[in-house]
């Protein structure tokens, strides 16, 4: 099911395993920051719009094998607190990450995962998609 669709990411629902599944594009890397923030602050209301109270949804992975954008620290804070809060009220507890081929863009992300990811999450880091699935449905 499509909650979110943009020209950098996609983000669509297994309604069978419940797991978010979203996607970047190579368009990625022309992310400005004020793009970046209109289009994760766009994402997270499609997932409060669709997603919560709706589904049961606890695990999300995500698949940054295209992603190309370097978060700099100020977007890292940005996005710690303005996405993280919403996807942990949605219900978002373990996150399975694809990494990015980019070894910048693959070094800012977990950055700014990893600054919060005890304090809501359980990440881990994958280098293809069946052992992050594999991951996610050994999850609880």
């Amino acid at each position: 099911m499509l909650i979110y669709n943009s020209q950098y990411q996609i983000l669509l629902l297994d309604t069978r395993q419940d797991i978010l599944i979203e996607e970047f594009d190579f368009e990625s890397e022309n992310y400005t920051p004020q793009e970046y923030k209109k289009d994760f602050t766009d994402l997270s209301q499609a997932v409060v719009d669709k997603v919560q109270d709706k589904y049961t949804v606890k695990k999300i992975l995500i698949d940054m094998q295209n992603f190309r954008f370097v978060i700099t620290p100020e977007l890292q804070k940005w996005h710690n607190e303005n996405v993280f809060p919403i996807v942990a009220k949605v219900g978002i507890r373990w996150f399975a990450i694809i990494v990015s081929s980019d070894v910048f863009a693959s070094v800012s992300s977990e950055q700014t995962i990893d600054e919060h990811q005890e304090q809501f999450f359980t990440t881990r880091y994958f280098s293809n998609s069946q052992d992050a699935f594999n991951w996610l449905r050994e999850v609880n």
